[in-house]
């Protein structure tokens, strides 16, 4: 501002202040700490250093200024302008782990101005220095005898990284037989981890791998070979722990066994100490050999079990087991249990049909050998032709079967001879042979069969009634002349009967069993009369035509001498006697004549060339036939129609063979009180059917009485005397005697009582009232009048007296007829006799008569059984025509009423095809043969019904139970069985259950099951009672891949075979081996990958599995820059450079690995066979302690399981769980044998077998099960041992044991030694 000092002006000045250096910079901050990675790369921004000027032109400029290390200058640099420092080279941790950089920042003016800071750089280690061993090769020695936790050798190792990078964990790779070695991880210290074996592996090359703690890990690898060696003081060592031979029975003596050989220190000496108890062997005490001192007999004893030992020079000994089995010669000849066998089977028994011997049981041919296995496998063969035709011996049993149908009318019986022989080499055959004798049972199953087609004959006139006019003939095959066999045993008829089929033949009649046709009626209207005859025996029937031709007999010029002859017969007489002699004449000199008796009757004959007339030997009774004309026919031989007749007539002489008999029974007299003597009181009749004097009737008293005698001849009774007047009403019985002429005399007797009447008794009309009413009489009903009168005409009264205890009738007082009062019952009482009394309604003089009433019987009442229901058992095996049981029905009606018909109704189980019953007795039989496996109870009615009009009828169940007998073979339940068994499967092993069921019931325990072929060297034994096969105690190492056995079930009388293939499943009992130690090979560089370098072989003894070997590197130089494949061919993966140092030469470890896993455990579980598709069988579990990959299980199948298996069960891969995916209906009562697989993902792949068994049961079988597939206890790992944990479940409605299982690993109850966890089972 300006002023005047009044007026001011005011302007604006503008100063510009020029800068200058007079600000030095400053960093942000003095010191920088960073952390590099050793592994970062050149170049990369590691840090901004920042600093500020005061100074408004300042340029800075950043330099290192310097650092700690000299070193560290080359390996960082920063940008002059930005402060950005970067490394100029990697960082090497294992050099230096820190750099101290000092960093200045200056500007561009003068005076120059600066500042430092310094940098801390931090080295980060990583993991990029691979350990290494202190030696590629380390050797060691061991002894056998080392226990368990004794140190081996120590592998060391070195790892330039720092930290855990440095940490180095040891590790066996490979090589580790049977995990005999362990290794420290953290120290490298190899020590015996079990019993070390000599004789198993003697050498040891292991692979030793050390692994630090980086991340990536990185490994190395070495190599330790271990050799087994014995101590001074060790046992002998025997090259097994058990030796097998086998020697033939009946060899030579000194025959070579074994060796047994054992290592040592110092020299052994062998002997036996055991097992010799007949010293039977011999061992050579200095070379180990054994042979045999007497010659082996395998009958007696069949192997042995010898202990040797082997002693050190310093007193230390060993044993070892030696087994020897005897083999089986064929030395013994089979022998029959008896000589002869007695069998029957009838004629209806079907193809295949048991024949059974006489006690009912089947019928066996026994023999036995001595010997074993196919040497005693006996073969039964049938001498004889024709029985070979229709029976066959079965070669297990024995037993006698059908192979054709029998017929008891071609042959009723069968002898033949039975041969055996064993199937050993040479065959041996039974010194003599079985006689066997069958009988065929007959049965009615064959019509008869007439003689001829039909029958014409001439019958020449005149004849007379009882003339034979024809005889027809029949024959029923069925019928048997054994006259010791009833019907009932054979089932047929015993007789056959002979009817006219044609009705309305009035000329003709026929005799019922003879088959005779006689002339019934003489005055014949026709020439010739055709009709048909009929036979019939019980059940089939036959007709024949019978042409009768009418003719008159031509003269033939011949008369007899007599025109009548006359004889007689003693009656009675039952020898043959002459009746007479007939004779005609008229022939020519020496021309033959024929007699013939025409109506001989079956009591008489002839001589057809004699003429004498016999008796044939048969009673004769005059009472029947007093008398026979006979005619007898003479006839040229050459000329039918000429013929001469003459009649002879045959007198029967009597005999007293008849007694007199009362006739007009029964007797009542009454005789009045004033009759005079002499009086006939009452007349008695008896006649005689004998003639002559042995029918002359005399009549005696049989005691004398006063007041009466008998007629002699007439038979009266007369009054002898008077009666006295006070003997009205009374009564008398006499006793008549009626006595013939002969001599001896025969009589009988009669009762006559004699009432002595007055005359004031009413006298009655008949001295004896009878009468006879039907026992359906209407009540009520008048039956009978009753007349009496009085002398003096008065009235009379009726009444019944006595015989009337229940009242049944009435009787009118005034009229005398007696009524029915209540209804009658014939089978209660069938017979009244009743006292009825007359009286005199004047006088009081009463008489009294007896009145007889006969009840008629009615069919009122059924037949009733004797019981309510009829049971029986019958075995099946029954033949046609075997009594089953009787039924019995009782009428109590009378006569006709009461007979009773018996018959079986109808039903839908066909019951009357299969019994019949005898319509007369009641008897059932069977008339076809039963089965019990189809029907094991027939249930039916059986009627009685009786013969009264109308019938009446009863019905009752019969109840037959069939019984099993053996009558059908056994069957496997397949034919073919298919297992596979384990080469190192120990004695005793389960190998596999064949599994058989009979139709028959009672055979459910009588299977026995037998290994017929295919095991010569016993390698397996069966239980005849399961059907379980096992390995046997004669078990020998090195078994062939694959058995095929015949194995056989028999119940005693039917044998059935099936075959068991057995396939061996290789063990890993070898190490592959290279076949050399070392190769050597070139290849130049910078060839392509995949150029080929060079191949290893290896080959491993074992077979299948365990025989493939495949390659891998184990150190990871190999693994880097070369690949092998699966035949050891060796190949590039890169292209080497030889400058490399590391490439001039190359050492590859190649390791050849077999495919053995081991096998471990089983797993056994039942499951029915009606199981869902779906359903959790059990859970296969396996552990792998490696980590990653490495342990990760997946299970499988194994793939050498039989191809069945896999369309019912598969196995979850991850999981291990078995589950159903099909039907296992068909494969109910089979045990499922396989093999599961766990592998892991690593490679090489390792894996390990396990053996499962899964039993089929059926659906209706109890198996126990829990209610979850898993249970899992979540516990701290301190809880207090004894804590309860949970409980686990059986299904609702099971009950059972509970049981740990042991498993494979320590913490799963390992051997069930020290088990961590227990199961209390409580119900």
């Amino acid at each position: 501002m300006v002023t005047d000092g009044t007026n001011t002006a005011n302007t604006q000045v503008f100063i510009r202040v020029l800068d200058s250096n007079d600000n030095p910079p400053v960093f942000s901050q003095p010191t920088y700490d960073i952390s590099v990675s050793e592994d970062m790369p050149a170049d990369t921004e590691l840090l901004r250093v920042r600093a500020l000027d005061g100074d408004e032109r300042a340029r800075l400029s950043y330099t290192i200024h310097s650092s700690v290390d000299p070193a560290s200058m080359r390996l960082f640099r920063i940008n002059p302008g930005t402060g950005v420092v970067y490394n100029a080279d990697r960082l090497d941790y294992e050099a230096r782990t820190q750099h101290i950089l000092t960093i200045m920042v200056k500007d561009q003016e003068f005076p120059f101005n600066r500042d430092l800071c310094r940098i801390l750089v931090a080295v980060e280690d990583i993991n990029d220095n691979v350990p290494y061993f202190s030696r590629t090769v380390y050797d060691a020695v061991a002894y056998e005898s080392s226990p368990p936790g004794s140190p081996v050798l120590q592998v060391s190792a070195l790892d330039r990284d720092n930290g855990p990078n440095g940490l180095l964990q040891y590790s066996i790779e490979a090589g580790n037989t049977g995990a005999v070695f362990a290794i420290d991880a953290a120290t490298g210290v190899i020590s015996v981890a079990r019993d070390l074996d000599l004789s198993s592996v003697g050498y040891y090359i292991i692979t030793v791998r050390v692994t630090d703690s980086g991340m990536p890990p990185l490994t190395a690898t070495a190599t330790a070979r271990v050799s087994l060696t014995l101590s001074d003081s060790s046992q002998p060592k025997f090259s097994q722990r058990e030796y097998q031979a086998e020697v033939m029975e009946n060899s030579a003596t000194g025959r070579y066994v074994t060796l047994v050989s054992a290592l040592s220190r110092s020299a052994l000496v062998y002997d036996i100490t055991a097992g010799n108890h007949e010293r039977q062997f011999a061992i050579n005490r200095h070379t180990g050999v054994i042979t045999t001192r007497k010659a082996l007999d395998f009958e007696r004893t069949g192997s042995y079990s010898l202990v040797v030992r082997a002693l050190s020079m310093a007193g230390v000994e060993a044993s070892a087991t030696v087994s020897v089995q005897v083999g089986d010669q064929n030395d013994c000849t089979p022998v029959f249990q008896q000589l002869s066998y007695v069998g029957v089977i009838s004629e209806a028994a079907p193809v295949n049909s048991v024949v059974l011997a006489e006690d009912g049981n089947p019928l066996v041919i026994q023999a036995s050998d001595r010997d074993r296995n196919l040497n005693a496998l006996l073969v039964f063969n049938i001498i004889d032709e024709t029985a070979r035709s229709f029976f066959t011996v079965d070669s297990g049993t024995g037993s006698i079967r059908t192979i054709s149908n029998l017929d008891y009318e071609t042959f009723s019986a069968f002898s033949f001879r039975v041969h055996v022989r064993d199937s050993g080499k040479p065959q041996r055959t039974a010194d003599s042979p079985a006689q066997v004798h069958i009988k065929v049972v007959n049965i009615n199953d064959s019509p008869p069969k007439f003689s001829q087609d039909s029958y014409e004959t001439v019958l020449l006139l005149p004849t007379y009634p009882g003339v034979e006019a024809l005889k027809v003939t029949a024959f029923d095959p069925d019928l048997t002349p054994d006259p010791t066999v009833t019907p009932a045993d054979l089932s047929v008829t015993s007789a056959l009967v002979y009817t006219l089929a044609d009705r309305n033949l009035e000329h003709f009649s026929m005799e019922r069993s003879t088959g005779v046709l006689t002339v019934k009626n003489r005055n014949f209207s026709k020439d010739r009369y055709r009709f048909n005859v009929k036979v019939w025996d019980g059940r089939f029937s036959s007709t024949v035509l019978v042409t009768i031709l009418v003719r008159e007999a031509m003269d033939s010029g011949l008369l007899f001498s007599l025109p009548v002859y006359s004889s007689s017969v003693a009656e009675n007489d039952g020898n043959v006697s002459i009746v007479t002699v007939v004779n005609a004449v008229g022939h020519r000199l020496n021309e033959p004549l024929k007699y013939t008796l025409l109506n001989a009757g079956g009591r008489f004959t002839v001589r057809p060339t004699s003429g004498v007339v016999l008796t044939m030997g048969v009673p004769f009774d005059r009472e029947e036939q007093d008398s026979y004309e006979l005619v007898v026919e003479a006839s040229r031989v050459y000329d039918r129609l000429r013929v001469a007749r003459v009649t002879v007539k045959v007198q029967v002489e009597d005999v007293n063979d008849n007694a007199p008999e009362f006739v007009d029974l029964p007797y009542y007299a009454a005789v009045q009180v004033e009759s005079d003597p002499g009086s006939v009181v009452y007349r008695v009749s008896a006649s005689d059917r004998d003639s002559g004097l042995n029918g002359d009737v005399i009549y005696t008293l049989k005691e004398e009485h006063r007041n009466f005698q008998v007629d002699s001849l007439r038979g009266e009774l007369i009054l002898k005397r008077s009666l006295e007047a006070d003997l009205s009403n009374a009564e008398y019985k006499l006793t008549i005697v009626a006595q013939d002429g002969g001599s001896p005399s025969l009589s009988s007797e009669v009762e006559l009582p004699v009432t002595i009447m007055n005359k004031a008794m009413p006298v009655f009309d008949k001295p004896f009232y009878g009468i006879t009413v039907r026992e359906d009489v209407p009540v009520s009903t008048p039956i009978l009048y009753i007349n009496a009168t009085s002398p003096q005409g008065q009235s009379v009264i009726y009444t019944i007296m006595e015989g009337d205890p229940s009242l049944q009738f009435d009787m009118g007082f005034d009229t005398g007829a007696i009524r029915v009062s209540y209804p009658l019952d014939y089978e209660t009482t069938p017979y009244y006799r009743l006292t009825v009394k007359a009286t005199d309604t004047q006088t009081g003089a009463r008489s009294e008569v007896d009145v007889d009433i006969a009840v008629l019987d009615v069919n009122d009442n059924p037949p009733l059984f004797q019981k309510v229901s009829y049971s029986t058992t019958l075995p099946e095996n029954s033949m046609i025509g075997t009594p089953v049981l009787q039924v019995l029905a009782l009428d109590s009606d009378s006569e006709r009423n009461s007979l009773v018909r018996y018959q079986i109704l109808s039903d839908v189980y066909n019951s009357t095809d299969f019994f019949h019953i005898d319509s007369s007795s009641g008897l059932i039989l069977t008339a076809r043969m039963l089965d019990y496996e189809t029907m094991q109870q027939y249930t039916f009615i059986a009627r009685a019904t009786d013969s009264g009009d109308p019938t009446l009828s009863s019905e009752v169940n019969v109840m037959v139970l069939v019984t099993d007998t053996n009558d059908n073979p056994p069957s496997f339940s397949q034919s073919l069985y298919e297992v596979y068994l384990s080469e190192l499967a120990p004695r005793g092993q389960f190998v596999t259950c064949v599994q058989a069921s009979d139709a028959d019931s009672c055979d459910a325990n009588r299977l026995r099951y037998n290994i017929l072929s295919g095991d010569e060297r016993t390698v397996f034994m069966m239980d005849t009672e399961t059907g379980l096969i096992s390995l046997s105690n004669q078990r020998r190492q090195g078994m062939r891949d694959s058995f095929r056995l015949n194995v056989s079930v028999s119940d005693g009388v039917f044998t059935n075979t099936a075959e068991v293939n057995v396939y061996v499943l290789g063990a890993n009992l070898y190490s592959p081996v290279f076949s050399q130690r070392f190769y050597l090979a070139e290849t130049r560089e910078n060839t392509p990958a995949g150029s080929r370098v060079i191949q290893v072989r290896a080959t491993d003894e074992d077979s299948g599995l365990f025989g493939q070997v495949t390659f891998t590197f184990i150190n990871d130089l190999g693994k880097s820059k070369f690949s092998i494949d699966a035949k050891g061919l060796i190949t590039t993966a890169q292209k080497l450079d030889r400058e490399n140092p590391s490439n001039k030469d190359i050492v590859l470890t190649v390791m050849a690995l077999d495919g053995g896993g081991t096998e471990r455990g089983r797993y056994r579980m039942s499951i029915k066979s009606n199981v869902a598709k779906g359903s959790l069988v059990t859970q296969i579990q396996a552990s792998d302690l490696d980590a990653g990959p490495n342990g990760r299980v997946i299970y499988s199948l194994y793939s050498e399981a039989r191809l069945p298996l896999v369309d019912v069960l598969e196995v979850e891969p991850d999981s291990g769980w078995m589950v159903t995916k099909g039907s296992l209906l068909h494969l109910q009562g089979t045990i499922l044998s396989f093999f599961v697989k766990a592998t892991d993902r690593g490679s090489p792949a390792k894996h390990s077998l396990v053996s499962a068994f899964i039993h089929v049961l059926p659906p209706d079988a109890l198996v126990p099960s829990f209610t979850q597939p898993q249970y899992s206890f979540t516990i701290p790992e301190d809880t207090p041992v004894g804590t309860a944990l949970g409980n686990i479940y059986l299904a609702p409605g099971q009950t059972g044991a509970y049981a740990a299982v042991g498993g494979e690993t320590p913490d799963s109850n390992q051997e069930r030694t020290a088990q961590i966890f227990n199961i209390i089972y409580n119900m």
